[in-house]
């Protein structure tokens, strides 16, 4: 037999709290801090279903400010960000890339887009990107890095991945490197 609250069934009640629960742990927005190369300590590689890898980072150090990217074995770009939310909770927006064209792992059908979830603690500065670690994946032209929540967009920036020799990519400045910790 179900109780009921006021005419409301509990379970009905339950619901809604947990809904309002849920909104609570949401990101309300996010803050680039920082975009461009990075070279970086990889702890661990995972291979994915689709055939992408997923890199664990020990270290990263920020070598240049900059949109374009040289098309360069172990190059590293993207972006660090804070997360921003009501609370310290843990959340889980989702990052998608958008490649310049069908990426084509070995064995695997080919990918336009690449959808990673990711789990961040709000308030803090977090760093998403992509690494060259296979010559198959130099493509030239426009990437595109994503963060989503739900249907809400919360963060996009564009890189132009470029022939190495193009004197449009900057020499790496002074860099600025941080050790990444565990939740």
């Amino acid at each position: 037999m179900l109780r009921r609250v006021s005419g409301v069934p509990i379970a009905l009640f339950a619901l809604i709290f947990a809904d309002v629960e849920a909104r609570a742990q949401a990101v309300s927005s996010i803050d680039i801090v920082e975009y461009g190369l990075y070279v970086a300590d990889v702890e661990n590689t995972e291979v994915l279903p689709n055939g992408l890898a997923a890199n664990t980072l020990s270290s990263l150090c920020h070598v240049a400010t900059t949109y374009n990217v040289p098309a360069k074995m172990g190059m590293h770009f993207g972006f660090r960000f804070r997360t921003n939310g009501p609370n310290n909770g843990i959340v889980g927006p989702r990052k998608i890339i958008v490649f310049p064209a069908d990426m084509r792992p070995p064995g695997s059908p080919p990918l336009k887009t690449a959808e990673f979830q990711i789990s961040k603690l709000i308030g803090s500065v977090s760093y998403t990107g992509y690494a060259f670690d296979h010559a198959w994946e130099m493509q030239l032209g426009t990437w595109t890095t994503q963060i989503w929540e739900g249907n809400r967009k919360l963060a996009e920036m564009n890189f132009t991945v470029v022939d190495s020799g193009d004197p449009s990519v900057p020499p790496f400045g002074d860099s600025r490197c941080f050790q990444f910790s565990r939740l």
